[in-house]
């Protein structure tokens, strides 16, 4: 299985501060049977414990911020979700909080079509076409320099 990179770009806000992250998720294009692909996020610290540290979700909202998303070509959104873990670990007492949020994207079958199988197709029917032909046919030199 081959695997792609996907770029998310997540712009918060608060007050002055303003941050962009990018996140890359896996995902596997070439898979035929994978048309639902989702991509978690998980948002923590590794150094401050839940005492330290209480990260909680922007005015209560436990979803993902959709108002600025730019409708994909290739993609449909069909999920998002929005977690707040707390997790003890054998080692601590303290608690260890993360957030995690989940994206679930489902492949346009259309988009793959037009732009990688067709294309595809055809110039392999062009470059049969051209060995059907009979070597000093005109034809065949016009087709071999389009095929170029």
């Amino acid at each position: 299985m081959t695997g792609h990179l996907m770029s998310l770009h997540f712009l918060t806000s608060k007050a002055t501060v303003t941050q962009i992250l990018c996140a890359h998720c896996l995902l596997f294009l070439f898979d035929v049977w994978c048309w639902l692909q989702q991509c978690v996020m998980k948002f923590g610290s590794w150094t401050r414990d839940g005492f330290q540290l209480d990260i909680d979700f922007y005015e209560d909202l436990h979803s993902i911020d959709l108002s600025v998303y730019i409708h994909s070509n290739e993609w449909y959104l069909v999920d998002t979700s929005a977690v707040k873990n707390v997790n003890y670990y054998v080692c601590c007492a303290e608690p260890y909080l993360d957030l995690t949020f989940t994206l679930k994207l489902k492949r346009i079958a259309g988009f793959n079509t037009y732009t990688l199988v067709l294309p595809c197709v055809l110039l392999s029917f062009l470059t049969l076409a051209i060995f059907w032909l009979p070597p000093e046919s005109p034809a065949k030199i016009m087709l071999g320099k389009v095929n170029n």
